[in-house]
This record gives structure tokens, sequence and C-alpha cells, in this order.
């Protein structure tokens, strides 16, 4: 009676075991697909900002450069794409905003209409789309690693404005009086400006010198041609 018992049992399992298995004549597996998107990879992009000082060697005979005061402030984005291992192509397309401060000092052909201690801000913004080619540099995994950018700023001028400030000497105080003007062909509407861009990972050093004219027609004097200054990269 024990026998028979076991030996039903036995069938038992056996039996389950046979039910639980099942026969797979075919099976979707999902493909394990290589990412070429990435900081090292063939298509890269991520945002930026940048910050920089406007120079120049040289003052307009009836302006003063301002060292130090003028600058631009700008975003944009970066899109790099890999050609080969130390090769890679790209541009930028970036909003930028510049301050541009001139001093109009006193002589004897700039007396008449123009207050003591004279001074003129141009602002005006751009939109810039920027091409460069990058040589690559060094070992580096999936890190944007050590690079050297070649291009150029190609700037679209828009929404300018003049702001003139100064003060006119009394005999006991000094009176502050602003004004501000529009004018429709205050500076010109395009300017291209080749560049170099030397950088590691998410920061970079730039230089651009501007080979167009960039002319402030109320100040009669051009824009200053050197822009130097730091960008920095938002790459997760």
């Amino acid at each position: 009676m024990r026998i028979k018992t076991f030996i039903l049992l036995l069938l038992s399992l056996i039996g389950l075991q046979v039910n639980a298995q099942e026969v797979i004549f075919e099976e979707e597996v999902k493909e394990n697909r290589y990412s070429n998107f990435g900081q090292n990879m063939q298509h890269f992009l991520h945002p930026f900002v940048d910050v920089a000082f406007i120079a120049s060697f040289e003052n307009a005979v009836n302006a003063e450069f301002l060292i130090g005061s003028s600058g631009k402030l700008g975003a944009g984005l970066r899109y790099k794409y890999k050609l080969i291992n130390w090769l890679a192509a790209g541009t930028d397309v970036e909003v930028s905003s510049y301050n541009v401060f001139f001093a109009i000092p006193q002589n004897e052909e700039n007396t008449q209409n123009i207050p003591y201690n004279n001074e003129k801000q141009c602002t005006f913004q751009s939109v810039e789309l920027n091409p460069y080619i990058r040589f690559n540099f060094g070992k580096r995994g999936n890190i944007i690693g050590k690079f050297i950018d070649i291009g150029a700023i190609n700037s679209f001028n828009i929404n300018n404005r003049l702001i003139e400030k100064f003060k006119t000497s009394g005999t006991d105080q000094v009176v502050n009086r602003m004004k501000i003007e529009t004018p429709k062909s205050a500076i010109d509407k395009f300017a291209l400006s080749p560049f170099i861009r030397f950088g590691m990972n998410r920061n970079s050093l730039f230089i651009a010198y501007r080979i167009t004219n960039l002319q402030l027609a109320d100040v009669v004097a051009q824009v200053p041609e050197f822009t130097f200054g730091l960008q920095m990269g938002f790459i997760r």
C-alpha cells in the first residue's frame, strides 16, 4: 500500500514538471543598440554661456574707448559632429548682448554742443551663427577632453540703442543727465569675426577678431575689434 502511494505521488510530481516546461520556438529579443550620442560620440549637443571683454589697440579720433567697461554676455547651444577620432565639426547658435562705452574728450574740434565729461554707451543684441572645426588632443573616454576650435562668428545685430550720459559742472554742484536715443542706423547689421577657442571638457577660452566694419554712426567710431573671454558648457 505504501509502495503504491509512493508511486502515485512520484508520477504526480513528474506530471507537474512536464506541464511546467514550455517549448519555445520563437522569442523576441530586445536589441541592445549602441548610442552614437555623447561627449566623445558622433553627435553631441549642449547649452553654454559666455562672458567676454571687448578691447582695441587704438581709439577713434573723436572718442576714447573705455577699457574694462565694455563687454558681452551670451548664451546658446553648441552642436558637434565627430568626423574621425581627432577631428570634428559643428556650430554654435547664440544670442548675445553687447555694451560698449566711449568717452568724448573736450578739445577744440568738439567743444560745441558736447557737455563736459560726456560718455556714450552703445547697447545692442545679436543673433550669432558660429561654425567651427575642432581638433581633439590626448587620450579620453566618453568625455570632450582637450580641443582647439577654429571658426567664425556671424553676427546679425538687432535691437540697438544709444545711451548718452554726461555731467555739466556748476558753481557748487554737478548735474547728471541721461539721454536715450534709438537711431535706426546706429550700427551695422552684420559683422564677421574669425575666432580661435582653447578648451578642456566644459570650459574654454576664446579670442575673436572682427574683420568687418561695425560703425557707431552717432559716435563716429568703430566698435572695438577684439573680443576675448570665457565659455562654460552645461554637460551632464
